[in-house]
């Protein structure tokens, strides 16, 4: 990445995503920037997002316990949309539905986090799931979900979801404009 990224990066930190979240990273290009968590290497790598020949991983993401201590939603929607990418929509799957799960799991331990909420509402948009994301987006506006916050969705939504496959883009725009319109009300 280059500093100018960097920068953007930081400054979309300091605009109200915690130091923790800040790992996002709005350029996919290289999913193996995902490959480290708070600073402590992750039990697994990804390959490189532009490698159209590298190996399927299906890494063990069905154990029936998802340990919220050590596990995290967003890598398992990274690894989700690199599967779909990919043409393995089964494995995809998977890993959407455990990002969606344990998501679920940290917003029940704090309903009060609107950024897992909105998390959530990309997670659900991944899965075609239009009714429960904007449930979810009502639940962080009324957990108190801030215009910055939703800047980074909106960022997220469009480095992750536009064009790919298996979404259904009319209605990822539908809910590009809620949450955009939401935080022009909002900031006017």
């Amino acid at each position: 990445m280059d500093s100018g990224q960097g920068q953007a990066s930081a400054s979309r930190s300091a605009a109200g995503r915690s130091p923790q979240r800040g790992r996002r990273n709005p350029c996919p290009q290289n999913f193996s920037r995902f490959a480290t968590l708070s600073g402590e290497p992750v039990r697994f790598e990804l390959p490189t997002y532009t490698d159209r020949a590298a190996p399927k991983y299906r890494d063990d993401v069905t154990q029936p316990e998802i340990d919220t201590d050590t596990d995290d939603s967003w890598q398992y929607f990274m690894r989700g949309i690199f599967h779909r990418d990919q043409g393995d929509p089964d494995t995809a799957e998977t890993n959407l539905q455990a990002a969606v799960r344990l998501g679920r799991l940290q917003l029940a331990a704090d309903p009060t986090d609107p950024e897992t909420g909105l998390e959530l509402v990309i997670y659900l948009a991944a899965l075609d799931r239009w009714e429960a994301a904007r449930d979810e987006f009502d639940g962080a506006i009324r957990a108190g979900a801030t215009p910055p916050l939703i800047v980074d969705t909106l960022e997220d939504l469009q480095d992750h979801l536009v064009n790919l496959p298996g979404v259904d883009q009319g209605r990822l725009r539908e809910l590009m404009r809620l949450l955009e319109n939401h935080r022009q009300s909002v900031e006017d």
